[in-house]
């Protein structure tokens, strides 16, 4: 209900202004009403595309630093979550991956070191 009312209100200031511009409701009147109208109504589209985006985003960086937080982390699947947040427009430094490479290497030998030992 309350949308309803603004936007009756927003109506009534355009019309307003708009009769301001050309008080004989010609040409002028309706070429106002409907360009701030249509602005009005085909814009917060565009603006809640684009929120929504970076709050996605956010939340897929608050899930990564999330799994950062624990000192059992899979580097090799933080390293693909951050390609792929890269990919819908997050910017990371190269040094993020560079340093999530060194403890997937690391991992590695380890792993080497535990099979030889089990042998």
């Amino acid at each position: 209900m309350k949308r309803v009312l603004l936007e009756g209100l927003a109506l009534f200031l355009t019309a307003y202004l708009a009769s301001a511009i050309d008080p004989e409701r010609g040409l002028g009147f309706w070429a106002v009403m409907a360009t701030v109208t249509l602005v009005r109504w085909l814009r917060p589209n565009a603006v809640n595309q684009q929120r929504e985006r970076l709050a996605a985003l956010l939340n897929d960086m608050a899930s990564i630093q999330n799994r950062l937080s624990r000192d059992d982390f899979n580097a090799r699947q933080v390293r693909e979550l951050l390609y792929d947040v890269e990919k819908r427009g997050a910017v990371f430094s190269p040094s993020v991956f560079n340093l999530l490479d060194r403890r997937i290497a690391a991992e590695g030998k380890s792993r080497c070191e535990r099979l030889a030992v089990a042998r």
